[in-house]
């Protein structure tokens, strides 16, 4: 038992110390994916989020303002009216992670807010889409 226990060791050495990596042996890799850079120009279209995160370590400030009910002239046509504002910092710490926190001036609330790229699009032989999940708090 104890010759076959030896044997059995010996032949797993010899085939861990033959197991040597040679770069004309190599497999080759596959193509390297390049994600699409910018999908979208920034990261709010209108007045909601899209998928693009900006690059790491930017900071972007954004004013927000939803107008009221456009009824009249003597409101201009809504901008007068009843409206609200946001003012928000968004921060990217790491690649593909944003964090941010704003006000807005209906009922002066706070929010928090992250976002993460799951999955990004790149340009040639990969994923065709983009998916993001965001989440908040107020």
């Amino acid at each position: 038992m104890v010759r076959l226990l030896v044997l059995a060791l010996l032949v797993s050495w010899v085939n861990l110390s033959a197991a040597q990596d040679n770069d004309s042996t190599a497999a080759p890799t596959g193509p390297k994916y390049k994600p699409v850079k910018y999908t979208f120009a920034g990261p709010l279209l209108i007045d909601d989020q899209t998928v693009m995160i900006p690059n790491k370590n930017s900071l972007q400030f954004a004013i927000q303002h939803r107008f009221g009910d456009a009824n009249l002239y003597s409101d201009m046509y809504g901008l007068f009216n009843i409206a609200s504002m946001r003012i928000a910092f968004n921060y990217v710490p790491i690649e593909n992670f944003e964090v941010g926190f704003g006000l807005c001036s209906y009922n002066v609330t706070w929010d928090l807010n992250l976002k993460i790229a799951l999955m990004r699009q790149s340009e040639e032989h990969g994923w065709p889409l983009s998916i993001t999940d965001r989440k908040s708090v107020v």
